[in-house]
């Protein structure tokens, strides 16, 4: 673990010193993403310690902070799981990036990135979010049932039903939602 807190540190350090810098924006982004990297590496390929999990955690606040420079960054929300069972957290994890034109009275098409087994959300976001905000959609991205953020009864086969249902109903009372045009 040390060697894994040494390198994030280290990143975030030499992260932090452009971010300071006016105009250095771009430069604080790409090394805040390039340290999520090293934390997808490090829990690569599935969570199974709490080594694992700690680098998780760490690379999505580093994935979160280097978005945070992007005109319209990536948030990290949590969403009633409506449809949960006892054995199901309250709550489902999702990133979401919306483009600027989205209002109530400007409904957009919304994409939906389902993740969780090779690669989790934050790993994925950034590779077509760009061309899907500059076209006029929303990106979300949630991960399938019990992989990293979704914390879903593992052994229970209605739950992929109880997740889905409960991210398109959420999807469905959002004023920036056109909703008919839900891809996922």
């Amino acid at each position: 673990m040390h060697f894994l807190n040494a390198n994030f540190e280290k990143i975030k350090k030499e992260a932090d010193a452009p971010a300071a810098a006016e105009g250095e924006a771009d430069k604080a982004s790409d090394l805040y993403l390039r340290g999520a990297s090293v934390g997808m590496i490090s829990h690569f390929s599935f969570i199974n310690s709490p080594l694992k999990r700690k680098a998780r955690e760490l690379q999505k606040k580093l994935y979160l902070k280097g978005t945070s420079y992007w005109p319209n960054p990536t948030e990290n929300i949590s969403i009633p799981f409506a449809h949960k069972t006892a054995n199901d957290s309250d709550t489902i994890q999702l990133l979401q990036r919306l483009p600027s034109i989205a209002t109530k009275t400007t409904p957009v098409p919304t994409v939906i990135y389902i993740t969780g087994l090779d690669g989790y959300h934050t790993d994925t976001m950034p590779l077509a979010t760009n061309f899907l905000i500059t076209h006029g959609c929303t990106a979300i991205s949630v991960e399938i049932p019990s992989t990293c953020d979704c914390l879903t009864a593992a052994n229970d086969p209605t739950s992929p039903d109880r997740l889905w249902t409960s991210v398109l109903d959420w999807l469905q009372d959002q004023p920036w939602c056109d909703r008919t045009r839900i891809l996922a």
